[in-house]
């Protein structure tokens, strides 16, 4: 998670915490991640406060304001802002000041205290254009939004739309991939424009990408693949969501989202009439709904008892339990219906009784609900209205009251042509599959660079951190291929190593070639240079294009180096330290016809360096 910086410093982390829990959305954190920060940020205020400075005490109130709002527990977080709002009061801190404000006129709105709520908003959106804030600009509109998205009058709705789109366009911060995210959900569930929602969305899931944020990555495309369910594209949507369940990357999202995910392919299976794919999908929802944030616990659980209601219902078995599950699901929606978790779950509960009824066949309660589904849908998207016309026109078909039957019929017909005028769903799948082609021309790059990370990896001599002989393999087979480059060799091998080993063990002999080689390396540090570790305690050094000249100096300056390191050495016999003996090639004149070649030539000389008394360069 981004709040994972490992800062030390308490203000540093607090302010981790803050951007982590004002820059995420709401179903990408865990319960478990939640409560570890609740814990230790309760504990923190309630420990010895006093050794707390004012600035500290102001960030730390105001971040566990922020997560027990995000826990649902409205009135602590406002006892809490108001708390941190006396500390920033003394820190004079206007930018805190103002983001408290803003989160206090939120409280105010659930509260349905609106002229306190309107007045302090106001406030805020003057006092941070003051200060050209406009990444809590943005924030500060989103956060409204998020409850004011539901308002039957869309013009505020709209306006506080494009304002937070404006703003986020001023700011360059990671935060804004929430603001984005939810300016995409808005505009494709609220106003059914799949089109804005979709770009707001792509921009979202770039910014996660950037910033490594897979969780609201993988919200993203939740969000999108909704999109398709919505315009009937249930193979799409379950493709979709296979990925996000199955691709190893996206396994450690939170228990929230999971849930979401799953209740959506469920959805899509039952639509496809893939029971055993349902089955397995609400099972794995009820494995994950104990672990969901706590306010929203209820509502998946409301969800999952509709699911197993469907199933039921589709199958046509045990009606009788799938009318206790529905009506379970019923009552747990009316209690939590503001916000919740699932689009349209009024809607989709009607249609079930509807469908619940037809298969009784208690044709006029299934008529009834259908009536209802219609009203219900006018409210939502075109879609939905379709399906809504066509389930009210089964149920008239069922009554034997077939003039209002075709009237029905003729009503989906013309939502169905109006969808297809507008070209909707091609629309969207084109825009959705240039989205995955980006999404996966990305993810190859990323592979791409750990493939060469991991090869670079299987190239290091574990010890020395210097290359090792695969390497020189390597570099081997690309020379025999042709691809050379002018080149000197110098090899560099230990004195009197195997005694150095025998006097003070090999843990010791180990650390001393760790010395030596980081020396090599060091030594040749700036130059086009590549150290191999050759053998045991013996070293290749090759010097390529215009420092291949070089190779006498530097072999110099090793055996220099090396001795200047002063490792204590009594059993050898020419000094009281360790040295190093070297051989190097090079002759501009001369075109090699292969690397061993010139390193053979450098190791004759390596040779004659040790016969004529060690710790010297010959060439």
């Amino acid at each position: 998670m981004w709040c994972d910086s490992g800062s030390s410093d308490l203000e540093s982390r607090l302010c981790d915490y803050i951007d982590y829990f004002e820059g995420t959305c709401e179903f990408c954190i865990d319960n478990l991640g939640i409560s570890g920060y609740y814990n230790e940020i309760k504990k923190l205020l309630e420990d010895n406060p006093e050794r707390l400075s004012d600035r500290e005490l102001m960030l730390a109130n105001y971040v566990y304001g922020v997560i027990l709002y995000k826990m649902g527990k409205l009135d602590e977080a406002y006892s809490s802002w108001l708390m941190a709002d006396k500390y920033a009061l003394r820190e004079d801190d206007e930018k805190f000041r103002a983001k408290i404000s803003s989160y206090v006129s939120i409280y105010y709105y659930v509260k349905n205290d609106l002229v306190s709520s309107n007045r302090l908003f106001k406030d805020v959106v003057k006092r941070f254009e003051e200060q050209k804030n406009y990444t809590e600009l943005a924030l500060h509109y989103i956060n409204i939004l998020w409850y004011k998205r539901y308002e039957k009058d869309k013009s505020n709705v709209n306006d506080y739309l494009d304002k937070a789109f404006y703003y986020v366009q001023l700011s360059d911060d990671r935060r804004n991939a929430r603001v984005y995210l939810h300016l995409g959900y808005i505009y494709k569930t609220i106003f059914n424009d799949f089109i804005r929602g979709l770009k707001h969305l792509t921009t979202a899931r770039n910014l996660c990408y950037s910033n490594g944020n897979v969780e609201m990555e993988s919200m993203t495309l939740h969000v999108l693949a909704d999109g398709y369910m919505h315009l009937f594209h249930f193979r799409d949507a379950i493709d979709i969501y296979k990925q996000l369940l199955e691709d190893s990357r996206y396994r450690n999202i939170s228990a929230s989202l999971k849930c979401m995910i799953l209740s959506n392919v469920s959805s899509c299976y039952l639509y496809v009439g893939d029971f055993a794919g349902a089955t397995s999908s609400i099972g794995k929802m009820r494995d994950n709904i104990d672990e969901t944030l706590t306010k929203v616990r209820e509502q998946f659980e409301a969800v999952y008892d509709w699911l197993n209601a469907k199933l039921l219902i589709c199958k046509n078995e045990r009606l009788g339990q799938a009318e206790v599950l529905l009506n379970t699901a019923k009552d747990k929606y009316t209690a939590n219906k503001e916000g919740f978790c699932v689009d349209q779950f009024d809607y989709l509960l009607c249609d079930t009784y509807a469908e619940y009824f037809l298969a009784l066949e208690e044709n006029e309660n299934a008529l009834m609900c259908a009536k209802d589904l219609v009203t219900l849908a006018q409210g939502y998207d075109k879609p939905t209205l379709k399906r809504a016309y066509s389930r009210l026109a089964e149920c008239y078909e069922a009554c034997g009251m077939y003039e209002e039957a075709l009237k029905s019929r003729k009503l989906e017909t013309g939502m169905l042509r109006e969808i297809e005028e507008s070209n909707l769903a091609d629309k969207y799948d084109e825009l959705f599959k240039e989205f995955l082609k980006y999404t996966q021309q990305q993810r190859l790059e990323s592979l791409a660079k750990e493939a060469k990370n991991l090869s670079k990896t299987a190239f290091i001599d574990e010890l020395t951190g210097a290359y090792n002989k695969l390497y020189y393999q390597n570099m081997t087979d690309m020379w025999n291929d042709g691809i050379r480059v002018d080149a000197s060799a110098i090899i560099a091998d230990i004195d009197f190593f195997k005694q150095y080993n025998d006097l003070y063990g090999h843990q010791e002999g180990d650390k001393a070639l760790e010395q030596v080689a980081g020396c090599i390396r060091s030594t040749v540090s700036g130059l086009n240079a590549d150290v191999i570790r050759y053998g045991g305690e013996e070293f290749l050094i090759v010097l390529k294009e215009k420092d291949a000249l070089r190779a006498p100096e530097v072999a110099r300056g090793i055996v220099n180096s090396v001795y200047a390191l002063n490792i204590k050495h009594e059993g050898s016999d020419i000094a009281p330290c360790v040295t190093i003996s070297a051989g190097y090639y090079c002759d501009e004149n001369s075109i090699l016809k292969s690397l061993t070649g010139l390193v053979d030539l450098a190791d004759k000389a390596l040779y004659r360096a040790k016969n004529s008394g060690r710790n010297k360069a010959e060439g």
